[in-house]
C-alpha cells in the first residue's frame, strides 16, 4: 500500500485536494450551514462549522465539517447561494490552534474563517433532506 507522504503529499494537502475536486465537479450549491456553538470546561467555548454543498443536480453532497474555527464572518447567505471556497494552509505562520485560512470567493456571499482541522464527507440526497 503506497502513503500520500510517499509522494511528498500530507493528509492535510489530500484533503484540500479531494474539496476542490468536488468544486470542479459543481458541489457548489449551499444546502445548509450550521454553527454550533460548545463549552467546554477543559477547553473553553468553541465553535464549529459544517457546509453541505451540492450539484445543481442535487444527486448527492458533500459535507464539510470545520472546527475549532475562529474568527468567524458570514455575510449574505441566501437562498440558491452558491459557495466556492478557497482553503490555505496557514503552516507556515505558525499560529497555535490554526492550520487553515477558509474564505469563499463570491462577492455577493462572505464566509471567512481560521480552523485547526477540517473533514469532508460524501453523501446521498434523500428527499426529506433535500431543499428546494
Amino acid at each position: 500500500m503506497l502513503r500520500a507522504t510517499q509522494f511528498g503529499m500530507s493528509q492535510d494537502h489530500l484533503k484540500v485536494e479531494e474539496y476542490y475536486r468536488a468544486q470542479k465537479s459543481g458541489f457548489v450549491r449551499v444546502l445548509a450551514l450550521c454553527i454550533r456553538q460548545t463549552i467546554m470546561p477543559e477547553l473553553g467555548q468553541q465553535q464549529s462549522l459544517t457546509l453541505e454543498l451540492s450539484p445543481d443536480n442535487m444527486s448527492e453532497s458533500i459535507e464539510l465539517s470545520f472546527f475549532p474555527v475562529r474568527q468567524l464572518r458570514l455575510e449574505d447567505l441566501h437562498p440558491g447561494s452558491t459557495c466556492y471556497l478557497s482553503i490555505e494552509s496557514m503552516a507556515a505562520a505558525q499560529w497555535e490552534g490554526v492550520r487553515y485560512r477558509v474564505h469563499s470567493l463570491e462577492q455577493d456571499f462572505t464566509l471567512n474563517f481560521y480552523c485547526a482541522d477540517f473533514e469532508i464527507k460524501r453523501r446521498p440526497i434523500t428527499s426529506a433532506s433535500a431543499l428546494i
